[in-house]
């Protein structure tokens, strides 16, 4: 394990990163106490997203891609669908 000071760690952090990668647990330090640990992530603690995982469980409205006065309203700051039609 190598401990360094934020200052050191913030102006070589790449490196420290590399050394993390390579299984080397780097402690960072605040005043000589540690406050932070930065170690290699393991490909088994990452989540495994499946394809379709959600397959069934999402419902769409009926009304999804209807669109309404309040969307107007939301986007655009007024409803176009009770704008008064411009003369000339």
């Amino acid at each position: 394990m190598i401990s360094v000071n934020i200052s050191e760690a913030k102006a070589n952090l790449s490196k420290y990163v590399d050394q993390a990668r390579k299984g080397v647990v780097v402690q960072i330090c605040e005043r000589n106490r540690p406050v932070a640990r930065l170690c290699p992530l393991n490909e088994e603690t990452r989540p495994k997203r499946a394809f379709g995982q959600y397959r069934g469980q999402v419902k769409m409205a009926a009304d999804f891609e209807e669109w309404t006065p309040d969307l107007d309203e939301m986007f655009f700051g007024r409803s176009k669908a009770f704008e008064k039609p411009r003369t000339c």
